[in-house]
């Protein structure tokens, strides 16, 4: 099964930071994954595996760019370099279709989990003027990502905050809150996350949720949809293209 080769090869990486061994196996598991309707022949604790070394992966090469990104003479053209950087601003751009489409007048942005490379911020500042506070846990992330917004010139419309999302209180001061596809280990924390912002909610606000759909679900976890039992689905959107991510963007009930 073609699959069980991909995950063979990714569990017998030496490394999950960027290399040409690296790079080739992961990007043979998003070509894999592209092709929704693929049956996927893992087992429970595989997916898991799979998953968790896709993140641990996605973060080491988040690292290594915003690195780049940082020590070049022109940030702004070494972000355009930036492998993914097209299927972020696409997956950008059609979520801002969609949300635009339910309500124009979204001004405050939050998103939770940025990473070391807050490309979502990154976009939606450049691309639609859009300010964006960006909840980041973890401290190698928050201080490489604020390095980056300020190397980038957009610290003005880009703030990132070191915090759990546990931690913080002011969700229903925005008009949309994105929740991004990596937050939580597992269905079971990434729920917990969910309960938490829902309770803080303000009734107005589009609460956007990055998930996963088909054999995607083997590189994102997928939201649980008993949170639709406490948030209404306005809308889902399940891209078959190169966008890997699919979303929801809810409301509360």
């Amino acid at each position: 099964m073609k699959d069980l080769k991909i995950f063979h090869k990714i569990l017998n990486l030496k490394s999950l930071k960027p290399s040409k061994e690296t790079n080739e196996a992961f990007s043979e598991l998003v070509r894999y994954s592209e092709n929704s309707f693929n049956k996927v022949n893992l087992n429970e604790l595989e997916i898991f595996k799979l998953r968790k070394l896709s993140s641990e992966a996605e973060y080491e090469m988040e690292v290594h760019w915003a690195d780049k990104i940082i020590k070049s003479k022109n940030p702004n053209d070494e972000l355009k370099k930036f492998w993914y950087y097209k299927n972020y601003e696409d997956l950008v751009t059609l979520e801002h279709i969609n949300i635009i489409s339910i309500n124009k007048k979204v001004k405050k942005v939050l998103f939770v989990g940025g990473g070391p490379l807050p490309l979502t911020a990154i976009v939606l500042a450049t691309k639609y003027n859009k300010d964006c506070i960006v909840l980041e846990k973890d401290e190698l992330s928050f201080l490489k990502s604020s390095e980056l917004i300020s190397k980038l010139k957009l610290d003005k419309q880009i703030k990132i905050i070191n915090i759990k999302a546990e931690n913080y209180n002011a969700y229903n001061e925005y008009d949309l809150i994105y929740l991004a596809a990596l937050v939580g280990e597992n269905e079971k924390s990434k729920t917990k996350t969910v309960n938490y912002i829902y309770k803080r909610l303000c009734n107005k606000s589009l609460f956007l949720c990055r998930s996963s759909h088909g054999s995607r679900k083997i590189i994102y976890n997928p939201i649980n949809k008993n949170i639709f039992k406490k948030l209404k689905p306005l809308l889902e959107v399940r891209p078959y293209s190169s966008i890997i991510n699919s979303f929801f963007i809810l409301q509360k009930n």
